[in-house]
Formats: C-alpha cells, structure tokens, sequence
C-alpha cells in the first residue's frame, strides 16, 4: 500500500509534462531573448524541464532533501559551464516547483514546500563537486583518454602493472579519478558527452585486459552478485566492486547495467549467493533500488540476503539504505568487502 508521499509523488508524475510545459512557457515570458532559439529551442528546454522534475519528484519520495540539494549544485556547475546567469538553476528548479503548485493540488504543494527546504540546504552547505588533484598517473592516464588515444591508454596502463603497480592501485589511483574527473569535465561542458563515453569505454577494455590478475589470490568458499538497478546504465562503479570481490577470493557475479528487479531475484533464486550489492549512480534511480530489493526479499530462497547499496545518492544521504530495506552502504569496494565480511558473519 501506498504512503501519502508515495501517492503525491505518483500524482505529480502523471501531471508531469503539464507542469514541465508551463514551467518553459513562464520562463520563456521571463526571458523574450529566449525565443530566438525557435522551435528546437523549446523542444530541448521542454525535455531538460522533464529530467529536472523528474530529479525533484524523486528527491521528495525519497523524503530526502539533500538528494535534490546535490542536484541542484550539479546543476549550477553545468549551467556555469554553459555561461548561463548566476542562480538559473535555482530559477529553473523553482519555476517546475511553482507550476507543480499551480497544476497539481495538495501534492504540488508538498513539493514546492519540499524544494524551498532542499534549496536553501544547498545555499547553506556551498554543495559543488569541484575539482580534486589527479596523480601523476591519473593526470596521464586521462590525457590519454582525452586525445582519443586508446592505443596508448592501454599501453600506458599495461606498463604500469608490469612496472609493479598492483591492481587495486591502477583501480583506486588511476581508473577511479580519472573517470570521476572526465565525468566533471562534461558537466562543465569542456568535453562532449561523446568523449565521456569513449574515456569509459577505453576503462573498461582496460580493465578488462587486467582480468587474469583478479585470481591470482586464495579462493574463498563465497560468491557475491553486483548490479546496477533498471534504468541505471553508470556501471564502472560496481563492475570496480566485483572485481574487489573477486581479488579477496570470492566468486563474484557481474550482472551489468540496468538489471531488471525481478530478472535479478529469479536469476540468483536458483543459486543464492552470500551478499548482494547493488548500485545506483542517479537519484532518480534510488526508488528503482527500493523495488529490486522489494523483489529480492519477495523472492524464495533470498528473503534473508544480505544486501548493500552503494553510488553518489547513499553518500549524500546517509540513512537512504536504511529507508530503502537495505543492510548496509558502502562507499567504496574495500568497505564493500568488510561490511560483506560482517554481514555474513553474523548470519545476516
């Protein structure tokens, strides 16, 4: 059955194009410059209006303000990367809150009352994802990948662990950064979402020629499963995980990107494994989280599975797993391992 926030948030995702719709057309009476970017203008502000209420609904289902306090710092540095006015995002996040007031009843209401308290959050805390010092090998690894040079990048990465960089060190010094870093760069729209891409894709096939180093360790008699929830495609994260798991000696299972809920629990029913870790990169992916574990704990064999859960929503609210039905978050793989350890441990 559900609860009021949950029956809100319904009520204003079936009214959602509406009140993205007179959001843009009040922003546009705002802004008369705006029209010269004609119909392809409207047609792209209307669908960034969508993926921003999409990012508000989410945030107030959740009951969690610092979700939408984290997006709408995101959305600042894009903005400002796209030389818009300073406070455009906090306009345009509450211009979808007005509408959702104007359009949707009581439920509008909620939110708009929801987003002036995750607001003034982010006003107060100076939210930014800023830009943190790479090392050496990160800086060069991530050249590498921005001349488009996969090549090289390989290269560069093979001659680092036959030099005696160990594996969980190219994975946390080196893969890890960089990747955080080319994710920043298209957020300030100095590199287009295509080289974003192809730097992952580089990573991943990377990553991939390291794979017989993951057994050269002691086996354990435990198996793990990792997957990113349905509807979440950011998956170098918990592929990272997995293979942690696989260098302490368990068995992982790697599921991928955009694992249905009820696949999953069908898939690991058939042979459980001892814990299940979950990942979800985008906030508006956490309720997608809620429901893959909902399966999970309806699904015989597999009511008593330990599970975490881990991506940039469970670091920015800290009880989110608790809420969502989970055992435990983690924010990185060795964490993952030794909340693992302890779940199992103790019969979770």
């Amino acid at each position: 059955m559900m609860n009021t926030m949950q029956q809100n948030s319904a009520t204003l995702k079936a009214a959602a194009r509406t009140i993205a719709q007179d959001s843009v057309d009040a922003q546009y009476r705002a802004e008369p410059r705006w029209e010269a970017y004609g119909d392809e203008g409207k047609r792209k502000a209307l669908q960034d209006a969508l993926d921003s209420l999409a990012y508000l609904i989410a945030a107030y289902e959740a009951g969690e303000p610092s979700l939408l306090a984290d997006y709408a710092a995101w959305l600042d540095e894009l903005f400002a990367g796209l030389k818009f006015p300073e406070g455009s995002a906090r306009n345009s996040l509450m211009a979808l809150a007005d509408s959702a007031a104007k359009l949707a009843g009581q439920p509008g209401a909620a939110l708009r009352d929801f987003s002036l308290e995750a607001l003034a959050k982010e006003s107060e805390a100076g939210l930014s994802l800023g830009c943190q010092e790479l090392s050496v090998e990160a800086q060069s690894y991530l050249d590498l990948l921005l001349a488009s040079d996969r090549k090289a990048a390989i290269g560069y990465i093979n001659g680092l662990s036959q030099g005696g960089m160990g594996i969980k060190k190219l994975y946390l010094d080196v893969f890890a950064p960089s990747q955080r870093e080319l994710g920043r760069l298209w957020q300030l729209n100095r590199i287009s979402v295509a080289q974003e891409h192809y730097g992952t894709a580089v990573t991943q096939l990377a990553m991939a020629g390291l794979y017989p180093l993951l057994f050269s360790g002691q086996r354990k008699n435990r198996k793990m499963a990792g997957a990113c929830v349905g509807g979440e495609l950011h998956e170098l994260g918990i592929r990272m995980v997995s293979d942690f798991f696989e260098m302490d000696g368990w068995d992982s299972r790697y599921y991928g990107a955009n694992a249905p809920g009820v696949d999953l629990a069908r898939q690991l029913s058939a042979d459980p494994p001892q814990v299940l870790c979950l990942s979800a990169t985008l906030s508006v992916n956490v309720q997608g989280v809620r429901q893959t574990i909902e399966a999970i704990r309806d699904t015989k064999n597999l009511e008593r599975l330990p599970i975490i859960v881990g991506g940039r929503p469970f670091a920015v609210a800290e009880r989110l797993w608790a809420d969502i039905g989970a055992d435990g978050t983690a924010s990185d793989a060795g964490s993952a391992i030794a909340l693992a350890e302890e779940l199992v441990g103790r019969g979770r």
